[in-house]
């Protein structure tokens, strides 16, 4: 956990990692820990999404597990691992397991995925999402006020002609909320 909480941390002072590969080791498991936590009044209590990311993450075969996303309150958010928009990176070889996400109230757009928020894979030589398996993926809101939900499996959005994902795979997906806008297996 703690190498994690580096990787986020230089993410989210702005390293990129552009042409950089990322592997993780062993096994990491979140529990106890609030991987996303924002409070009713809109402080952020815990953070270790990672906003900026243009390299390669190689899971190694290795599993990230028991990721908890607590949000009480938020305007325009998004709740999931990689959190860039037009993201330019290659995810290979991850499993993730056991993902729970709690959204008390939302006054804007927040898109909700198991991975990344929208990949874009113009001019990429390769799949972006590769050998990725997501099992046991939970979203509940009770939201009762106008809302912007966008939720996906793997990604919110995906973007360009190459194929973006392969030899992948969700299962045990479960979404339980009032008023999505926008919901997706896989994507």
């Amino acid at each position: 956990v703690e190498d994690w909480k580096l990787f986020a941390a230089l993410s989210q002072r702005g390293e990129s990692f552009s042409g950089k590969i990322i592997t993780l080791t062993a096994d990491i498991d979140f529990s106890g820990v609030n991987f996303l936590e924002i409070a009713a009044d809109g402080t952020v209590i815990s953070d270790l999404r990672i906003p900026k990311f243009s390299g390669t993450f190689d899971g190694g075969n290795y599993t990230i597990k028991n990721l908890n996303f607590d949000v009480k309150n938020t305007g325009k958010n998004h709740i999931m691992i990689f959190s860039q928009d037009n993201m330019w990176a290659y995810i290979r070889n991850l499993k993730i397991e056991n993902i729970t996400v709690y959204v008390a109230d939302i006054s804007g757009e927040t898109r909700i995925t198991g991975l990344a928020n929208r990949v874009n894979a113009g001019g990429m030589t390769d799949a972006a999402i590769k050998n990725v398996h997501i099992k046991n993926f939970k979203i509940e809101s009770n939201n009762t006020t106008s809302s912007d939900f966008r939720i996906g499996g793997f990604a919110y959005f995906v973007q360009g002609s190459q194929l973006v994902i392969e030899d992948s795979s969700i299962t045990g997906f479960v979404v339980n909320v009032n008023k999505a806008k926008l919901v997706g297996g896989a994507v």
